[in-house]
C-alpha cells in the first residue's frame, strides 16, 4: 500500500498537489478543487490527532463488521459514506486551502507513523 511515511510517495504527493489549478476539472466525483483540497486536509487532521476523534455510536455497534471496507489496500468506491466533518459545505479559498493540506501533509510525515 502507498504511505506518506514513504518518501517516493511523499514527494509525488506534494508535486501533484503543488501542480493543482483551481480551474482542474474534476476526475471522480463532485468536489471541486478546493473542495477537495479541504477535505483532505480535514482528513489528515484526524489523522494527526487534531481536533476530537469521536466515534458515532453505529460505529462502534457494527465498526468491526465493516472496517475491511475502509481500511487496506483497496480504494473506497465512488459515493461512499463520509464522515460529516468532512462534507465541505462551502466553497474555501484555493491558495489557503492548498497551502494548509501541504502544511499537513509535512506535519504528517515528520510525525511519522507512531506520531499518528
Amino acid at each position: 500500500m502507498k504511505s506518506l511515511f514513504n518518501s517516493d510517495v511523499f514527494n509525488d504527493t506534494v508535486s501533484r498537489i503543488e501542480a493543482l489549478q483551481a480551474s482542474a476539472s474534476r476526475q471522480w466525483g463532485k468536489m471541486t478543487p478546493s473542495r477537495m483540497l479541504e477535505h483532505s486536509a480535514r482528513a489528515l487532521e484526524m489523522a494527526i490527532g487534531k481536533g476530537p476523534q469521536k466515534q458515532v455510536w453505529l460505529g462502534k455497534l457494527i465498526g468491526w463488521a465493516v472496517k475491511k471496507n475502509f481500511v487496506g489496500e483497496k480504494p473506497l468506491g465512488m459515493n461512499s459514506p463520509t464522515d460529516p466533518r468532512l462534507i465541505i459545505d462551502d466553497e474555501p479559498d484555493f491558495t489557503a486551502a492548498k497551502h494548509r493540506l501541504l502544511g499537513l501533509i509535512r506535519e504528517f510525515q515528520s510525525k511519522g507513523e507512531a506520531g499518528c
